[in-house]
């Protein structure tokens, strides 16, 4: 599969990769705008508003109609921030013309629905139909304030807060809700209008179409497409890390949440690559069963019910999330940094690394096995100018050495801990008790 990329104008960029490995295509239109809390919060709303009809198709049920008659195409819309940027995305999983036998072109009707989409949406008066902004306020508010039922997930999101707790702006939770509230069909709409003003569209295909007849396709159906303001991604940069912060929080839960982010000073789009090596030592950290937090803070000691590492490439973070029981808060974090100490001591076995490199491995071959994680893969790394492989990927990661792996676990430094300590006594909640 190899990647080819496209210039349909100014501010229409199409990247392809060319295959009939698949049965679907896929395509998606990606719009990015600077992240503020305002933009993310209308961003939220917007995918939901865009999504309920169009002016062609001026209902939720006579779009998909339409999709239906594409041979039961889906679309769908959602925001996504990566480093300092928010995207509106726009994705279509269609049949593959050459499985088709009559004369439907599912793919100029797809191109035709998402233009339709993003020019012209369902609109009363000028502006989006006041009944549907207020549903999708609800939808999101609602799902704003459920969150507090997710532990996990709740201490997660507030330990992300106070990480960067300096940004004045940084998309909380409140701030979010306060942004929602204030929306309004004329403000939602004219945020559309902005995106649209200040946007390239970055496209990214994957199927059996050849790229030079898809570039044709889309220049006739986004020909007056011609952004006055275009905003530039900001390129990835690791977060600084800040002097330690430790909060708790108590609610009626019986088991503890501990959750410590740390910052490593390692991103993607770097010259140094340094991030291969990051992703090696969450590896080793807490992010597969052979890991260290796994085998040791949760099985060997038995004091955490889930014990992870994920690792963000785009800001270079280490987030650790932990079930445990309340009393041995202590014990857990103490024995989570003991594995951190472990690891630039250099107290890595030989097999504990090149699980490590292997389970990387695989999971980056089986990223050719889904169009959806292609997209995924290729599509942010285009936004920022990374021209990575899946393949450069991998040799990549087979050049980490033990002495890179060591390096970045003593420049690894935590610096915010959150804690939600459960208050209720008599054993576990059946719906809130996590395992892994």
């Amino acid at each position: 599969m190899t990647l080819q990329t496209s210039v349909i104008s100014d501010s229409i960029r199409l990247s392809a990769i060319k295959t009939d490995r698949f049965k679907t295509g896929i395509l998606t239109f990606t719009l990015t705008i600077p992240l503020t809390s305002k933009n993310f919060a209308y961003n939220t709303l917007l995918a939901g508003v865009m999504r309920r009809g169009t002016k062609s198709y001026p209902s939720l049920s006579a779009l998909n109609k339409r999709l239906d008659e594409l041979y039961a195409a889906s679309i769908e819309i959602r925001s996504a921030q990566n480093a300092k940027n928010l995207s509106l995305i726009i994705t279509a999983e269609f049949l593959d013309d050459r499985y088709i036998t009559d004369n439907c072109n599912v793919l100029s009707g797809v191109l035709n629905v998402i233009s339709d989409l993003v020019f012209h949406p369902l609109l009363k008066n000028g502006i989006f139909l006041p009944d549907i902004v207020a549903q999708e306020k609800k939808i999101a508010l609602d799902y704003l304030n459920s969150e507090i039922n997710n532990t996990r997930l709740y201490a997660l999101k507030r330990c992300y807060e106070r990480m960067y707790r300096l940004e004045n702006d940084y998309p909380t939770t409140e701030r979010l809700k306060r942004h929602i509230e204030n929306a309004d069909e004329k403000s939602l709409y004219e945020h559309l209008l902005n995106i649209i003003d200040s946007s390239a569209i970055d496209v990214f295909y994957i199927g059996n179409e050849d790229i030079e007849e898809l570039s044709k396709r889309i220049s006739l159906v986004f020909d007056e497409y011609s952004p006055e303001n275009v905003y530039t991604p900001i390129l990835p940069k690791p977060r600084p890390t800040l002097p330690l912060l430790s909060e708790s929080e108590a609610m009626p839960v019986s088991q503890g949440k501990l959750t410590l982010g740390f910052g490593t000073g390692v991103c993607i789009g770097e010259k140094d690559n340094k991030y291969f090596a990051a992703l090696v030592f969450n590896e080793i950290f807490g992010a597969s069963p052979l890991s260290k937090l796994f085998m040791n803070v949760r099985e060997k000691l038995s004091l955490c019910y889930y014990c992870s590492s994920t690792y963000s490439i785009y800001s270079g973070d280490v987030i650790v999330s932990s079930g445990i029981e309340v009393q041995n808060r202590e014990k857990a974090e103490r024995e989570i940094l003991a594995q951190l100490d472990n690891i630039r001591e250099g107290k890595i076995s030989d097999a504990e690394f090149s699980s490590a490199v292997r389970s990387l491995e695989n999971s980056y071959k089986q990223i050719f096995d889904s169009p959806l994680d292609l997209q995924s893969f290729y599509a942010t790394r285009r936004m920022f100018g990374i021209n990575d492989t899946i393949e450069d990927t991998l040799k990549m990661l087979r050049c980490v050495t033990l002495d890179d792996v060591i390096d970045i676990a003593k420049n690894t430094t935590l610096d915010t801990v959150f804690f939600v300590e459960g208050t209720l006594q008599g054993g576990a909640n059946t719906e809130e008790e996590e395992y892994e």
